[in-house]
């Protein structure tokens, strides 16, 4: 855990408690900082031409684009056509390495960059993908299950003017009923 800081203090005399203050408020800022989109692809790119990731079924992983969907704390995802052929060493080395975030794990998640599918018949309507939506474009409308537990979704419904396909409602998903597909238009 090299990016945990450490503070010697002592507080019987106070020493270095001036310091540690300054440190803390440097953690804050940089838990506050705001890269461009602009600038984050450079250095995504930048990183492929250094260090390609290594072939995942004989297909080199292309990252499409990436993008900082959190400040606070800073959170990037990275569209792409294969999200598990990225490690979590390799995603996170790249962004670390050239941005201000020496004492902060900057958490970087692949995703698919086509449209969301769900599937309703496992859907618990737990809420919880509505809850992580940063813009509240997702709507659930359940009604209690008259027999046993639980609810019965009625409808499920995101509206795409709205979503920036950020996919963080994917992840708290207890039973996987919403996930991003393959595909980039609502076709299919």
């Amino acid at each position: 855990m090299r990016y945990v800081p450490i503070a010697f203090i002592t507080g019987q005399t106070g020493k270095n408690v001036k310091a540690l203050l300054n440190h803390a408020q440097m953690l804050f800022k940089q838990n506050r900082q705001r890269v461009s989109t602009a600038d984050l692809n450079r250095v995504i790119r930048h990183a492929l031409e250094k260090n390609p990731p290594p072939l995942h079924q004989n297909r080199r992983p292309k990252i499409y684009y990436g993008t900082q969907v959190s400040p606070e704390p800073p959170a990037v995802v990275l569209f792409c056509n294969e999200p598990t052929a990225f490690s979590d060493t390799y995603r996170r080395r790249t962004f670390t390495e050239k941005f201000e975030y020496p004492e902060l794990p900057v958490p970087v998640a692949p995703r698919y960059r086509g449209f969301h599918r769900f599937d309703l018949t496992t859907c618990i309507g737990c809420d919880q993908c509505a809850k992580a939506c940063p813009i509240n474009c997702i709507y659930i409308h359940k009604e209690k299950n008259p027999q046993g537990k639980g609810f019965r979704v009625n409808s499920f419904m995101i509206d795409y003017t709205k979503c920036m396909f950020c996919a963080l409602c994917v992840e708290p998903c207890p039973v996987d009923c919403i996930f991003m597909g393959a595909t980039h238009d609502l076709s299919c």
